[in-house]
């Protein structure tokens, strides 16, 4: 068994293998990725929070796909401030919707695939 997580400052998603911590890169070069969830199908869901867009990594080659981009997440700070680091959180429903969340607009967003 493993667990996926993201590091937003690193820029990729790890799966960390729960038996012995072994770590595996999934993906990288990703611009602060943050909520991550797993779909139906094994495939993750992440939020790319620093490129305001929700993809699609396959755990297998780590080939990203873009589901839906300009969205409204990534809340830049105030002048002189430091980030404030709210989360962006995601979940995928047992028929594949996703929901997100969204910093900017104090929202949670639906998104159906077709």
């Amino acid at each position: 068994k493993s667990v996926y997580v993201t590091e937003a400052y690193a820029g990729q998603v790890t799966r960390i293998n729960l038996a012995d911590g072994a770590k595996t890169v999934v993906a990288k070069g990703l611009k602060m990725p943050e909520g991550l969830a797993l779909a139906p199908g094994g495939k993750l869901v992440v939020a790319e929070v620093g490129a305001r867009r929700v993809v699609e990594i396959d755990p297998k080659d780590g080939k990203v796909t873009e589901i839906a981009g300009n969205l409204p997440i990534g809340m830049a700070p105030p002048p002189g401030m430091p980030p404030s680091n709210i989360p962006t959180g995601v979940a995928v429903g047992a028929n594949g919707t996703i929901y997100l969340s969204s910093d900017i607009e104090n929202a949670i967003y639906k998104i159906a695939r077709k």
